[in-house]
């Protein structure tokens, strides 16, 4: 079975034969239910060597081969990837291709990844406007459409890794700019929960993306 095919039949367990056939570079949209992918998972990795990393809602972390970290999503929680909707603040369910990462230079020093990783720049953007023909697409600022910022003060992109959701193609209103990012912690010592993204501390970031390759993947979960 290839790669593409075991995607397809990771998509189809799941409940979505409907939009079989899609891209699976796009990291197999799942259905309405929780995917449930456990042995299947461990059997995608095991034959084609890649590594899946789960973040579990309720767990509040990530784990995968050899790696484990707490982790934050959605603070409107987590849903199915075909009910995502822009602006919604929830983390869609399902296995996401890791794509590419960038940096900030001038606050640390580029992260060791066999990841295509660039420089964060300051008119570094990302557009979130659904009737934009860049639709979860970078741009560059300053730029008409809604966007986002990804130069930002706070240290939530000092390291992000853009993940293949919704991004093949992309379309209008499934929502835009689902990362792996750096966490912030709350005064309590949790972290605080994103706007529909995964985070990790930096330090746990820097060393996940050390272990990973183009071919790993993030797994939202309940």
């Amino acid at each position: 079975m290839s790669f593409t095919q075991f995607f397809r039949e990771a998509h189809r367990r799941g409940g979505g034969g409907d939009q079989d056939g899609e891209a699976a570079d796009n990291a197999a949209r799942p259905s309405r239910r929780r995917p449930r992918h456990g042995r299947f998972i461990a059997d995608l990795q095991e034959s084609f060597a890649i590594a899946v990393y789960s973040a579990s809602l309720s767990a509040g972390r990530i784990a995968g081969p050899d790696f484990e970290a707490p982790c934050a999503l959605g603070e409107a929680g987590v849903i199915a990837a075909a009910d995502k909707r822009e602006g919604d603040a929830k983390s869609p369910l399902g296995v996401w291709r890791v794509r590419k990462a960038w940096w900030r230079a001038d606050r640390l020093a580029r992260p060791a990844t066999a990841l295509v990783m660039d420089a964060l720049g300051e008119a570094d953007g990302w557009c979130d406007d659904p009737g934009d023909p860049a639709y979860n697409r970078a741009v560059l600022r300053p730029y008409a459409a809604s966007h986002e910022a990804m130069w930002r003060e706070d240290g939530l992109y000092d390291i992000v890794v853009a993940l293949g959701h919704n991004d093949d193609p992309p379309v209008p209103g499934l929502g835009s700019a689902i990362f792996l990012h750096c966490a912030l912690p709350r005064d309590n010592g949790r972290l605080k929960p994103t706007l529909g993204c995964a985070a990790i501390p930096r330090d746990r970031l820097v060393d996940l993306l050390g272990r990973m390759t183009t071919a790993d993947a993030i797994e939202i979960t309940p």
